[in-house]
């Protein structure tokens, strides 16, 4: 299966965009599955998921630590 990338996706009879993180098909909402081509901008845009733009900007907020 080719890598996959992190970013918005509109899956299938979707409504909203959703976002999914690099290596996942499961949206971040977890309410939806994609493979399909990804975009990582157009975070606020009306058409998002609101789950998914919420525990996107936990993600991004999160500092990334590295196990010693």
């Amino acid at each position: 299966m080719a890598d996959l990338e992190k970013g918005w996706g509109f899956p299938y009879l979707a409504k909203k965009a959703h976002y999914f993180d690099s290596e996942s098909m499961t949206s971040l909402c977890g309410k939806w599955m994609f493979t399909g081509a990804r975009v990582d901008e157009f975070h606020q845009h009306d058409e998002n998921c609101v789950a998914c733009m919420r525990r996107r900007e936990k993600l991004e907020a999160t500092p990334k630590t590295i196990a010693a």
